[in-house]
């Protein structure tokens, strides 16, 4: 049984982790929770609006303290909205209508090692044409509304793409 007060302290600190990274409630929240054997979808209930005010925190702070000297580039902000935000929707039908087929602790371990292993791959979105990065977006979408674990696969999208500041940026705002 998982006690409420590990619970909470563990939010605590993936709320911490999320507020210096941009990621962490749901990235790394997920995959411990189901660990526990905590269903899936409870999982989403907590630590999905959770991430969302943890997210809306962290832009408004980078935006009150004038830490941007930059915009967001509007062929990103366009690919992000045409391709990631309808691909999540497509993953969470899958989702509701391949529940109980889906084993989310095989599916959540698969997504987080294809992160790690991309991880060293640190020039791998210079090299690829614009197609391919949308397509690399809508993938991600479908696989975050599946799993809840496409933070991983977005950060690293938006970390080989850009400076540290204006990725923990770019990650922040897309996160959210």
């Amino acid at each position: 049984m998982f006690d409420a007060y590990i619970f909470y302290i563990l939010v605590f600190f993936l709320t911490a982790i999320q507020s210096i990274v941009g990621v962490g409630v749901l990235v790394l929240g997920t995959p411990i929770l189901l660990i526990f054997k905590i269903n899936f979808i409870d999982i989403l209930t907590f630590l999905l609006p959770t991430s969302i005010v943890t997210s809306l925190i962290n832009y408004i702070y980078f935006n009150s303290k004038n830490m941007i000297n930059f915009k967001i580039d509007k062929y990103t902000l366009k690919i992000f909205f045409l391709g990631t935000i309808p691909s999540v929707f497509i993953g969470l039908i899958l989702l509701k209508n391949f529940e109980i087929y889906i084993n989310f602790k095989y599916l959540v371990s698969g997504v987080l090692l294809i992160s790690i292993l991309l991880v060293n791959q640190k020039n791998i979105f210079y090299k690829v044409n614009r197609s391919i990065k949308f397509i690399f977006l809508i993938i991600i979408g479908i696989i975050h509304g599946l799993s809840n674990s496409g933070g991983s696969l977005l950060s690293i999208f938006f970390t080989t793409l850009n400076k540290k500041n204006e990725s923990r940026y770019y990650i922040t705002f897309f996160y959210f």
